[in-house]
């Protein structure tokens, strides 16, 4: 994909990107790089080899002006680096997706662009414990929700080559109904209490009397009501 913008921080360099290094002021330079298949930028006689393999873009970007500050003042200078070329890479998508299946795609899309385009999870699907497989070893856990309520804050993990994006089964469904500020269905992890849901739910509204919390529970044999004094 061409784009020659400003790649993500987090964003991992691979075979087959191009990046296009510009300086200017009272110098001028511009040039694109492609990444071998070995992780190398060959930045010609005079700044010599640089291996990124595995680095993401923002120490690239740290190691590429450290390099050229040999050839130029930067002082003086405006050094840019911009993803002239995105490559394309191929995600496995299994377990609690509506459209599960291996897909095509920029390696410019992160985890949350993988699970949308294999159409979402589906109604039992987790977003708190997506996992991603990585040479058949678990390589990270993803909590979507902790992107949803701060998406500036939180870096979601981009894929690689090969990649499986594995969405289980939610293990626990609770909903919230009254005087929360979000009447809806939460996934809670196992290590979560009744604090952890209102803060999910953003708090009681004003007018709410929330000196109890009704806690309504279904066994195989019974329904359960329990009252919870809020302090």
């Amino acid at each position: 994909k061409r784009n020659g913008a400003k790649a993500p921080k987090n964003y991992t360099l691979g075979f087959g990107d191009e990046i296009t290094i510009s300086i200017f002021g009272s110098s001028y330079f511009q040039k694109t790089f492609q990444v071998s298949e070995f992780g190398i930028l060959n930045l010609g006689p005079q700044f010599g080899h640089l291996k990124i393999t595995g680095m993401p873009f923002k120490s690239v970007e740290k190691l590429l002006r450290a390099r050229f500050s040999r050839g130029f003042d930067l002082s003086k200078n405006t050094f840019d680096l911009s993803l002239s070329y995105g490559r394309n890479i191929s995600i496995n998508i299994v377990g609690e997706v509506n459209n599960p299946g291996t897909y095509s795609m920029s390696a410019l899309n992160n985890a949350f662009h993988a699970l949308v385009a294999a159409g979402g999870p589906t109604e039992i699907g987790s977003i708190r414990n997506v996992k991603v497989y990585r040479s058949g070893n678990m390589v990270e856990t993803i909590d979507f929700y902790k992107f949803f309520i701060n998406p500036e804050g939180f870096k979601i993990a981009f894929l690689q080559d090969g990649d499986f994006l594995i969405v289980p089964a939610i293990m626990n469904l609770v909903s919230t109904s009254g005087s929360f500020k979000r009447e809806m269905n939460f996934e809670i992890l196992p290590n979560e209490t009744l604090q952890n849901l209102v803060d999910l739910s953003g708090g009681f509204s004003t007018n709410s009397y929330d000196k109890k919390i009704k806690i309504f529970r279904k066994t195989d044999q019974e329904k359960i009501i329990i009252d919870i004094e809020s302090k």
